[in-house]
């Protein structure tokens, strides 16, 4: 064997390159009540107060005429990019599609983001609170969350959002765990898609401003996380532009730009549909 023969070996890539770890988004904008903002810089969402059935006491006398309150949020937009550039050349000297990687990246960006508009509409209510009891997240505070909402809220469209530190200290409740009181065998797949007429979201730590800041998603305090439960009528999201990617060839970079963007707002609508709760991961 030519003792020169390592100087001219070829490096080999691998077809596709791999995506960095990144979660791809738990797609929050299906748990809230989504209106078009298009050409529109806020939306107003009506929420028409509550009315009283009396009794009709007499016959041919007028009917009281009740006056229920309207409230009206607003949900301002704004409007988020995320842009990647490829090189021309560069493309031709890798082995895998600068473009394509660029746009998978993108996808999880805008999903994250998504979340984050939700989640700010979630951190401004304060009517109802769940106390974490000295204990990560377990079935007392789905119990208590669903309490408080109580009969008043719809049933249907209930979520509930935590954390990844949360919902694996949850699936392994004994009540969770066990067949006898839980069906679907968390421990088996570790996925639990509801428990008490919530749809569980689950996320990780998340980035808000740049890579490794930490300062996005379910907020930690000391050892305390806020959880979120709520029904789909208590959070209005204004969708002003929907997510969408272009990409343009720029000439006088000779590179391609991959560019994601988005326009949404989101707002509380209704107080009493929203519970917080906080758990205890120490």
């Amino acid at each position: 064997m030519s003792l020169n023969l390592s100087t001219a070996a070829v490096k080999k890539f691998e077809k596709e390159a791999q995506q960095a770890f990144q979660e791809s988004g738990t797609n929050l904008r299906n748990a809230v009540t989504v209106r078009d903002a298009k050409a529109s810089k806020s939306v107003q969402f009506q929420v028409y107060g509550e009315v009283i059935a009396n009794e009709r006491t007499a016959i041919h006398t007028n009917i009281p005429a009740q006056d229920p309150s309207i409230t009206i949020p607003t949900a301002t937009v704004k409007d988020y990019t995320v842009g990647i550039y490829t090189d021309i050349f560069l493309n031709n000297q890798i082995g895998f599609d600068g473009r394509q990687s660029a746009v998978q990246g993108i996808v999880s960006a805008m999903n994250r983001r998504m979340d984050e508009i939700v989640i700010s509409a979630l951190d401004s209510a304060s009517g109802n609170t769940v106390a974490s009891g000295s204990d990560n997240l377990n079935v007392a505070h789905f119990a208590n969350s669903a309490k408080l909402l109580g009969s008043a809220v719809p049933d249907t469209d209930r979520h509930f959002l935590c954390h990844d530190n949360g919902f694996y200290h949850f699936i392994q409740e004994s009540d969770v765990k066990t067949i006898d009181s839980n069906f679907h065998k968390p421990l088996t797949d570790g996925k639990l898609p509801n428990f008490l007429g919530f749809d569980i979201h689950k996320m990780a730590n998340r980035d808000s401003v740049v890579v490794g800041d930490n300062a996005g998603g379910l907020a930690l305090s000391g050892s305390d996380r806020t959880n979120y439960a709520w029904q789909k009528q208590s959070i209005g999201l204004a969708m002003n532009m929907e997510p969408k990617i272009t990409i343009d060839f720029i000439p006088e970079k000779q590179a391609h730009f991959v560019v994601g963007k988005l326009s949404a707002g989101s707002v509380l609508l209704q107080d009493a549909g929203v519970v917080t709760i906080t758990t205890d991961e120490s």
